[in-house]
């Protein structure tokens, strides 16, 4: 009904879009009802790319559920799936369009310019993706996080958080590049670790040592920080660096409190040194 539809279009948004999984997992789409309404989803339907219509189902407020693609595992226990979609997420126009059944767009977000930076991690969409504009990030989590609402703290909302509004308006002290607290640590890589660019916090990050035979770091990270990017490179003469470093592998090893502390591992090799360095920047 009319009453039932409008609401529909009050609450209904789209928070995750994975659109290129991880070998052997599946593809899915995240939708949250964020409006204090209960949602009958019955009829709603994709438009592009993929071929899915809901079931009669009751979506209460603040709950989630998923729509699934029909390859790969999708082992989420517990968290609601709608049913299974068939072809390719958002088509060549890399476009999410659910219509109502009478052919009125409820959700319509185009992704093309941001897919290519999210192999293997989902696209998170912090401010719910319905008929506005929004921001889309690359989701920290590798394999995606469906069930979880993304929370994203901009630069400007972590400026005003860490430092005064004069400090903030200060490029010389609140730059990115900048290093108020002398602890060897430029704000972003502040940020991006979750750290006070106020307090010199540097031995919250470990030194790398040798484990069999891998070297192991262990280093921290923000969650929050969504329009930044934190990387791990490699050097053998401190003069060049790449994101290219043979056998890496990076996972996350804990996470709590929109925190959460990543593990790199990589062969130790026997014919030299080789130096690790953290990098980030502003997506």
């Amino acid at each position: 009904g009319l009453e039932n539809m409008e609401a529909v279009l009050a609450g209904l948004r789209l928070t995750e879009i994975m659109s290129q999984p991880p070998d052997g997992e599946a593809a899915f789409l995240e939708f949250v009802n964020m409006g204090n309404t209960s949602l009958e989803l019955e009829g709603l339907r994709f438009a592009m790319g993929l071929e899915f219509t809901f079931p009669s189902m009751i979506l209460g407020p603040g709950e989630f559920v998923c729509v699934v693609g029909n390859t790969g595992n999708f082992d989420h226990p517990g968290l609601r799936v709608a049913g299974l979609f068939t072809g390719d997420v958002g088509g060549s126009a890399k476009r999410i369009r659910l219509e109502s059944p009478i052919g009125a767009a409820v959700v319509d977000v185009n992704f093309g310019g941001f897919e290519a930076a999210a192999r293997g991690n989902s696209l998170e969409l912090p401010d719910g993706g319905g008929l506005k504009g929004g921001r889309i990030l690359r989701g920290q989590a590798r394999g995606g996080s469906p069930g979880i609402l993304p929370v994203y703290e901009s630069q400007n909302e972590w400026l005003k958080r860490v430092f005064t509004p004069e400090q903030s308006m200060d490029p010389l002290l609140s730059g990115a590049t900048r290093d108020p607290d002398g602890d060897g640590l430029a704000n972003l890589l502040e940020r991006l670790l979750g750290l006070d660019p106020n307090s010199r916090d540097s031995e919250a990050l470990r030194d790398p040592w040798l484990e069999g035979e891998e070297l192991v770091w262990q280093f921290p990270r923000a969650t929050a920080a969504g329009d930044a990017r934190l990387r791990v490179t490699g050097s053998v003469d401190l003069q060049s660096w790449t994101t290219e470093i043979p056998g890496l592998t990076l996972r996350v090893i804990s996470e709590e409190s929109g925190m959460q502390v990543m593990e790199a591992r990589i062969p130790a090799s026997g014919d030299g040194r080789f130096f690790l360095r953290l990098e980030g920047d502003l997506e």
